[in-house]
Order: structure tokens, then C-alpha cells, then sequence
């Protein structure tokens, strides 16, 4: 029977019909206790609704899931028209939020009653649940925040049953869909992304998700570009290891730029051509900076030398990436002048537990022109009290001990044993919610100065992270009177040629050395 022809089905061959499991659903809501109040004929009316409307869409009642609930909340109702001699009514009636909560909870009825298929696994996910939340506990998640993971988890886990997706097939195009779902599950009215916190929201289920993957539930979470782009990606990884030699904080660089690039060229690697190249590379770099640019361009040529190798691409096709030319010593190192450093260092507050962390580190960067990447990797076996030095090995991996001044000291004093949170980890500086980890990366240095810079209202050009203070000292030392080979020790620079670069800081001391030039002209 089609929907247009659905005006004409009586209610009396419905009740014909459905008699024995509208019978059953009666008794059902009586043992849920609802005879006693109002809902008990709503609900029964709803369900005859939804069976009138099911039996014009022809609806398999073993194949329900929430496209049916969808369906029915959205549908142009007309069942009813009968009461009207038979002519369909030409206005739109939407249903009330009753009759569809009814209409859900004799769907709830069918399962139930086993005459509606689902995957059962409810009382599965309800003890991994249970495990998330106790592995949470222990590492020291506060109540309020456990409640938030609980209700974000449960609301998934009930989304995965009611469109009857297995917790298994979990996968993050999955993952997307619940975020942006229109919510009909019980106990949810809002859909997570019109949630208050809905940044927070995604982070619990993604969470939850992840513990699933390290429990084996789920298998390794998918990117929505598809497994083979993913398998792709990790063969890539694997290549830049192997044959490269690449650290892994440079690997995971080369394939987050190549998955953004993968977006416009494609996986079809056999299409690639020069001008396809160019126009990603452009399109991608339009309205960034020369070092981004140069960036996605390197890491675009080491992708095309891996389809290479693997026969999948010719190999000349790496020169049509062209990068950017940029002279060397053609720019000046971006720097603040000591004030502005001074006063960056004075905006934490001590009497905070941030505050105390972000002094520790600034002074760190600021006092001895640590890169942000030594920051984030410092250990505290690193601290060398007793003769107030501190190792680090850097870039080059040679490590080299740098004298530890007094206020850094005191900072780090004062943080490590008022701040830092009592976890068995040997990196000095850990997040101070939980879990208690180590900083990720660079970059969560890199933000902890540019909320800095933000405090104190100094405006830079470009450079806002770590290296800021890095080529602040240097440019200090050199105005200063400190020679290029001391700066280059304490940078721990491996050629004086690097060190070059700070030499054309000193504005005022290369005026007192200048020539005119010739003919007047400036």
C-alpha cells in the first residue's frame, strides 16, 4: 500500500490486524506502571498511529531503527483523513511530542519483545562504560568531569543501539554522525552539537571512543576519507621511518600536511600530473606565510619521492613542486625588547597553579633560549641541582649543560613542589587536570606564550611561540657586547653561520658602520 492511498485504511483493519501485539503493548506499559495515570491512552493511540502510518509504508516492524522514528516525527499526516469522509486534509498536521514519544516507546516495546532485530549489546557497552569511568577515577578525574564523560558515553552508546550499528564498527565517520544526529533518544533533547559545551561533548565521546580502541571493542578509529586512505598514510608513516630515517615529531608533521593535501589531489595517484600539483600547492599556501608554504611544499615532494618508490607515480614528477624562494638572511629575526620580556614573565600570577607552571616555563625559554621542543622533553633527572645546571640535547641530540640562574631555579623550585601534580611520570612539566600526561608537544608551550603575550599586551609580527624569547636573548646578548660564539654556546648553535643571522639586529650599531650609498639615493 503506498503513502497516497494510506487516507483510506480504516482504524478497524489495523486493530484487525495488529489485535494481539496492541494486547501485549497494553500489558507492557501496565507493568511500567503507567495505568494509573494519563499516558497509558496517549501512548496506545500513538502506537496505533505509528502501526497506520507503518502499514502505508509498508514497514518491515523487524527492521525498525531511528530512520523510521525520524520518518514518522517528519511525515505529512494524513492518516486520518478518514474522519473526514474519506477526502485527505491539505494542511500539514505535525505530531505532538506525545504521540512520538509514544510512537518510541512501542518501538522499545518491539525490542524488547524480540520481535525487532538490534544488536543487544547495551548491557556490553554499559561495562565498558564502567571501565572508562574507573580508569578515569584512578587518574584523577574530578566527579563533575566523570558525570560529563558518563553522559556523553551513554548518550553514544544509546544512539549506536537505536540506529543499531554495532560497537565494533565503530569508526570516526561514525563518530560524526552521532555529533550532528537529530537526537530522539530518551533523556536527550538537544543534539550534541547545540550542546552548551559542545567542544567538550565531542572530546568525551571521542574519549570514550578511543578507551573502546585500546580495550580491542573497536578497531583502530578510521578517518572518514576511508580505510584505504588511512592504510595509505600509515604505509607512508612506516616508509618516512624506515627508508628516511625521520624522527617521529618530523613524520607526523610530513602526514598531517599530506592528509590536508590528499583532500584536493586525491588518493588516484595515477592521475597526478604538474599542473595538478601546482594548483593544490597553491590553493592550500594562498594567504599563508613564506615558512608554511616552504613547509606543505617539502613535505609535498617527500610524498611524491614515497609514490615513487612504489612505482606509483613517476619519478620526475617531484620537480614540479617548486618552493617559494626565500634569501637567506634576507629577514630579521622577529624579537620584543627586554621590558616587554620582563613584563610577559611578570603577567602569571604565582598565587595560581597555571601561573606558577607558565612562569617556570617562560623563564626557561626567556633565560637560557631553550627551543619549545626542549621544554616539553625536559626531565627531571635533567635538573642537576647541587651544581644548578640543566642538560639538554636539542635538535642535534647532543646534550650539553647550560647554568641554571636563580630565578629559574626558584621557579621551578616552586612549581615542582607546590604545583606539580604527584604522578609517576620523569618529565618535569605535566598537564594539571587529568590525566596527569606530559605535554603532547611543542606546541602546548607555544600556546602557554601566547596566552602570555596576550596578559602582558605585547604585540608581535609573526613569531608568537617559544622562539620569540629565543631570538630575544640572542638579539640582549649582542647589544649587549657578547661575541656571535658565545651566543652560538648558549643556543648551542653547531655552525657560527647560524649564529650569523643576529649580527644585523643591531640597527644601531651597523648605522655607526655604514657607507653612504653612491649618489645620495636611500
Amino acid at each position: 500500500m503506498t503513502p497516497n492511498t494510506c487516507h483510506h485504511v480504516v482504524p478497524q483493519v489495523v486493530n484487525s490486524h495488529y489485535e494481539d501485539l496492541l494486547e501485549e503493548f497494553h500489558r507492557y506499559l501496565d507493568r511500567a506502571g503507567f495505568s494509573a495515570g494519563s499516558l497509558l491512552p496517549k501512548f496506545m493511540s500513538a502506537s496505533r498511529h505509528f502501526l497506520l502510518w507503518g502499514w502505508c509504508e509498508e514497514l518491515d516492524l523487524g527492521a525498525i531503527d531511528e530512520s523510521a522514528l525520524l520518518k514518522f516525527r517528519d511525515h505529512d499526516c494524513r492518516c486520518f483523513a478518514w474522519r473526514t469522509g474519506g477526502t485527505p486534509r491539505e494542511d500539514k498536521r505535525s505530531l505532538g511530542r506525545v504521540t512520538v514519544s509514544g510512537a518510541i516507546r512501542f518501538v522499545q516495546f518491539l525490542e524488547d519483545s524480540g520481535r525487532t532485530s538490534h544488536p543487544n549489546e547495551l548491557a556490553v557497552g554499559n561495562r565498558l562504560l564502567e571501565d572508562f569511568l574507573e580508569e578515569m577515577t584512578v587518574s584523577g578525574y574530578k566527579c563533575r568531569a566523570i558525570n560529563h564523560y558518563r553522559n556523553a558515553a551513554q548518550h553514544f552508546l544509546v544512539w549506536l543501539h537505536r540506529w543499531r550499528i554495532p560497537i565494533c564498527s565503530v569508526n570516526s565517520a561514525t563518530i560524526d554522525s552521532f555529533l550532528g544526529h537529530d537526537c530522539l533518544c530518551p533523556g536527550y533533547v538537544r543534539t550534541p552539537n547545540t550542546h552548551s559545551r559542545a567542544s567538550k561533548y565531542a572530546y568525551a565521546v571521542r574519549a570514550f571512543v578511543n578507551f573502546l580502541v585500546r580495550r580491542g571493542a573497536v578497531s583502530e578509529c578510521l578517518d572518514s576519507s576511508g580505510t584505504g586512505s588511512v592504510q595509505h598514510l600509515q604505509e607512508y608513516r612506516f616508509w618516512l621511518e624506515r627508508t628516511r630515517g625521520i624522527c617521529a615529531v618530523t613524520i607526523r608533521a610530513h602526514t598531517d600536511a599530506v592528509s590536508l593535501l590528499l583532500e584536493d589531489l586525491g588518493s588516484d595517484a595515477s592521475r597526478y600530473d604538474a599542473e595538478l600539483i601546482r594548483n593544490v600547492l597553491l590553493k592550500r599556501t594562498e594567504e599563508r606565510s613564506l615558512t608554511y608554504a616552504k613547509r606543505m611544499a617539502s613535505s609535498l615532494r617527500m610524498y611524491l619521492r614515497f609514490l615513487s618508490s612504489e612505482g606509483a607515480c613517476p619519478a620526475d614528477l617531484v620537480n614540479a613542486v617548486v618552493s617559494p624562494r626565500r634569501w637567506r638572511l634576507s629577514t630579521l629575526p622577529r624579537y620584543i625588547s627586554m621590558e616587554e620580556v620582563e613584563r610577559v614573565i611578570a603577567s602569571c600570577d604565582t598565587a595560581t597553579a597555571v601561573g606558577a607552571r607558565d612562569r617556570a616555563v617562560l623563564l626557561l625559554l626567556a633565560r637560557l633560549g631553550l627551543r619549545s621542543g626542549d621544554v616539553s622533553k625536559l626531565l627531571l633527572s635533567d635538573i642537576d641541582w647541587r651544581n644548578a645546571q640543566v642538560s639538554v640535547s636539542g635538535k642535534s641530540k647532543r646534550p650539553a649543560n647550560l647554568p641554571l640562574p636563580q630565578d629559574v631555579g626558584d621557579a621551578l623550585l616552586q612549581y615542582i613542589r607546590t604545583v606539580r601534580p604527584r604522578v609517576d611520570s620523569g618529565y618535569v612539566f605535566v598537564r594539571l587536570m587529568a590525566p596527569f600526561t606530559p605535554f603532547s608537544s611543542s606546541s602546548t608551550v607555544s600556546r602557554i606564550v601566547l596566552r602570555a603575550l596576550a596578559r602582558a599586551g605585547v604585540e608581535t609580527a609573526g613569531c608568537r611561540g617559544g622562539h620569540l624569547f629565543r631570538h630575544s636573548l640572542a638579539t640582549h646578548m649582542l647589544r649587549s657586547g657578547a661575541s656571535l660564539d658565545a651566543i652560538g654556546a648558549l643556543l648551542r648553535h653547531e655552525s657560527v653561520e647560524t649564529t650569523r643571522i643576529y649580527a644585523k639586529t643591531d640597527v644601531p650599531m651597523l648605522q655607526e658602520v655604514s657607507q653612504p650609498w653612491l649618489g645620495g639615493a636611500r
